[in-house]
């Protein structure tokens, strides 16, 4: 029996924010040779073998799976047509793909198996703490439904103190085992809001970006390294700093 082998990739892509949250759709396209991919892009390899009467059948049918570990996002039906469609349309080849029944053969996100893409998307990031500094008790991982009450979010993930009488935490980028900032109790939690309430209109007004608002920050605050400048790194009296330079940059600029 004559066969016809077919192999090519499909190339998801998925654009994250800054923060790490996953931003609008997954957009695909199809090569035919194993592309050299991006951090946000995850490469699905779609091989068959196939008698070649099959060819004059009106529909393939396929099956994909996704490398283990390479993906932090699920193959929706709206990709699965997506790629069936950049096929039919670069190979002439009528197919209908299906995933969802393979359960995603990737082993489960956990910060205990964290995705190594998503960690390398972590600029500056900090070691993951062990103990608390107001109390000294440990910290461990925990769901942050033990915080809000029920699960928030792609990755309800957050480092907790441990001690009953003690409630700092700190959440986790998506996907990673990385803290966010470091552990902080309520005031400090407090602090760093009314702080972030007079920063983020700076750069959200666009007068500057993001990165310009942290490097003028680190200026304002003589903090030499403006990779190092961050609210979520920051004590209560650091961000009340952060709120005195920032109201008196915004006076100056209403002048």
């Amino acid at each position: 029996m004559t066969t016809v082998s077919v192999i090519f990739y499909a190339i998801v892509s998925q654009r994250f924010t800054s923060s790490g949250y996953a931003t609008g759709k997954p957009t695909v396209r199809v090569t035919k040779s194993k592309p050299d991919c991006s951090a946000t892009e995850v490469p699905v390899r779609i091989a068959m073998k196939l008698p070649e009467s099959l060819f004059k059948r009106p529909i393939l049918q396929a099956n994909i799976v996704v490398p283990e570990g390479e993906s932090q996002f699920q193959i929706t039906t709206e990709i699965e047509e997506g790629i069936a469609q950049l096929v039919q349309e670069g190979m002439g080849i009528t197919m209908r793909i299906t995933s969802r029944r393979w359960a995603m053969t990737s082993a489960a996100k956990t910060p205990w198996n964290p995705s190594r893409r998503a960690t390398a998307r972590v600029k500056n990031p900090l070691p993951a703490p062990t103990h608390c500094p107001y109390c000294s008790a440990p910290v461990d991982v925990v769901s942050n439904a033990e915080i809000y009450g029920r699960e928030y979010g792609d990755w309800p993930w957050a480092y907790r103190c441990t001690s009953k009488n003690c409630h700092a935490y700190v959440e986790l980028p998506p996907f990673t085992n990385i803290p966010l900032g470091t552990l902080a109790d309520a005031p400090t939690r407090e602090a760093r809001k009314r702080a972030k309430a007079v920063f983020n209109p700076l750069w959200q007004s666009e007068r500057m970006t993001r990165d310009e608002a942290y490097v003028w920050l680190a200026g304002a605050l003589s903090i030499a390294n403006s990779e190092e400048c961050h609210i979520g790194w920051f004590d209560v009296q650091t961000c009340q700093r952060v709120v005195t330079v920032c109201l008196h940059y915004a006076r100056e600029q209403n002048q």
